[in-house]
């Protein structure tokens, strides 16, 4: 399969609304970040499958995709609990982008040792 820029049309749009996102301040919510993240995340793999890289590094990248969706689903939960002060959602909300951040450093070396 060849690479072109119009496969990558996906992650180029998603670019276009990061920016547009940061500039109308709707990221600061942990919330939305965390789901615009995972939604990058998953319009990534074809374009890294297409690129070249390995497919063992796909996987990882998935991984990580959902474990930054479950870290969004526990900040929507701090969120919605007005009168609580539940920090040990917040905690895992952090965890989540942590663990997920180490899957993505793994998926890069995995990357760079099995290039094609």
């Amino acid at each position: 399969m060849v690479f072109t820029w119009k496969s990558s049309i996906p992650m180029l749009l998603w670019f276009v609304v990061l920016a547009i996102l940061s500039w109308q301040n709707v990221l600061s919510n942990g919330f939305y970040l965390a789901l615009f993240i995972a939604v990058g995340l998953f319009l990534l793999i074809p374009v890294l499958v297409e690129s070249g890289l390995a497919k063992g590094v796909a996987p990882w990248v998935r991984k990580a995709g959902i474990f930054v969706l479950f870290s969004a689903a526990f900040k929507l939960v701090e969120m919605t609990t007005f009168g609580f002060n539940w920090k040990w959602l917040s905690w895992f909300y952090d965890f989540g982008l942590i663990v997920a951040g180490i899957w993505l450093l793994i998926a890069a070396i995995i990357g760079f040792f099995k290039w094609k």
